[in-house]
């Protein structure tokens, strides 16, 4: 089975829970004998380092600037979509994905982590490979804790509006 692991930042190092648990997913498609082809956003937080991957891994990553841009967000919130699935998208990542299509036929695809996911509806169009989204937290909940804690009547106000934006993003 031919497989595209598409990841929201790199897996290797290990440096974090969610490296764990996507370098854990890694292992058991490579336990499974699966061909294993690996994609990933690069920030500044999360830098890609090829060097850090096995051998055996074809990977390739896309730099994207995930940093927060006050303007950026008020016109995602004036507009009524997440800012903080905005920032993972960018047409060089789309591009990457979209050629490797035109490439290349997998089997399944696997997103590991719902910012990946925004790239769902234009893959479909490219690919009749079965689709997985694997998320390790249901995110809004963890924005919603966040609100609840704030002080600040704004900061609660808009971190519960990105709260509602990214629920409505997990059940669709």
């Amino acid at each position: 089975m031919k497989v595209l692991h598409i990841s929201n930042k790199p897996v290797f190092p290990v440096l974090d829970g969610g490296c764990v648990a996507m370098s854990g997913t890694l292992d058991c498609l490579k336990h499974l004998n699966y061909t294993i082809e690996h994609i990933c956003i690069s920030t500044k937080k999360h830098q890609f380092d090829r060097k850090s991957y096995p051998s055996d891994f074809l990977t390739q990553a896309v730099e994207i600037d995930t940093s927060i841009y006050p303007f950026a967000a008020l016109k995602q919130l004036l507009m009524g979509r997440s800012y903080n699935i905005s920032r993972f998208q960018t047409n060089a990542f789309k591009n990457l994905l979209l050629e490797t299509f035109q490439s290349k036929k997998f089997d399944l695809i696997i997103f590991d982590s719902l910012y990946c996911a925004v790239y769902i509806d234009e893959i479909r169009n490219y690919t009749s490979a079965k689709l997985i989204i694997r998320t390790h937290n249901v995110e809004y909940k963890i924005w919603r804790e966040l609100a609840t804690s704030s002080s600040n009547p704004m900061k609660k106000w808009y971190l519960s509006t990105l709260s509602r934006q990214l629920q409505r993003e997990e059940r669709r």
